[in-house]
């Protein structure tokens, strides 16, 4: 199976579809969990600023 996701030697327009959502599926679950690390290092120290805050006024 890993060999036809690096070709992409896939048969049909159906599969070709399916691997298009499978790597978008993938990226996103990759920026969630990115994401989620951040709030939780900002959770557990939070005097360690990863993001800044705006300071209004």
């Amino acid at each position: 199976m890993l060999a036809s996701i690096k070709t992409n030697h896939l048969t049909n327009d159906g599969q070709k579809l399916g691997m298009m959502y499978f790597r978008v599926a993938i990226i996103l679950f990759g920026a969630q969990l990115l994401l989620g690390l951040v709030a939780a290092i900002q959770f557990l120290a939070p005097k360690l600023v990863l993001v800044q805050k705006r300071q209004s006024g």
